[in-house]
């Protein structure tokens, strides 16, 4: 279950590790394609789309927007590795409450599920960049077997943003049905500034 956070000023990540995610379609070409959305109704009940399912709190938002998006990979290998993505399922909340917290973080709250084995396709034509995520997937990897309460350099996490991880605070860890997972709350900052709501 989704709870609301009355920690207004940061960004609650959740970094997971699925045994299992939704399979994409593609295309005739082989590309992959977005499907369309769908929007349902966020009223305390089971909510699924393309094999993802978990339970959404009215208390969070009125309705969440289930979408697929398509893999978004590396251009050219001197692009920064900023928004590349694997093809991925992502539930995208809205509502009263939601609308009036948009300004105090980079969007909307959202739910993205991806390969795994996808990171490394998107970034496939760096190697560097394969060989950085592999590192950092195995870094996830152990933290979900380890379970530490502090970092030294932040909690590992994916997908890649251009930015350090202020603190962590409120690390807990927790099973789903097809993975494991690490939340906590933090704030991305690429330069000093001020952390407000």
């Amino acid at each position: 279950m989704i709870r609301r956070s009355t920690l207004l000023p940061a960004i609650l990540i959740i970094v997971s590790v699925a045994a299992a995610a939704p399979s994409f379609k593609p295309t005739q070409d082989g590309a992959k394609t977005a499907v369309t959305s769908k929007t349902l109704a966020c009223a305390g009940a089971e909510v699924e789309y393309e094999g993802v399912r978990f339970t959404c709190d009215p208390a969070l938002a009125a309705e969440v927007r289930a979408e697929i998006f398509a893999a978004s990979p590396l251009l050219s290998k001197a692009d920064k590795p900023d928004y590349v993505a694997p093809e991925r399922v992502s539930f995208t909340f809205d509502g009263p409450q939601t609308r009036r917290r948009v300004e105090t973080y980079f969007g909307p709250p959202q739910i993205t599920v991806a390969r795994l084995e996808g990171f490394a396709q998107a970034h496939a034509l760096e190697p560097d960049y394969v060989s950085n995520f592999q590192a950092r997937a195995a870094e996830i990897k152990k933290l979900l077997a380890d379970r530490p309460k502090s970092f030294k350099d932040g909690v590992p996490f994916l997908p890649y943003v251009e930015g350090a991880q202020e603190f962590q605070k409120h690390i807990s860890y927790f099973n789903f049905r097809n993975g494991k997972a690490v939340a906590f709350v933090t704030h991305f900052s690429s330069e000093p500034s001020l952390i407000t709501n």
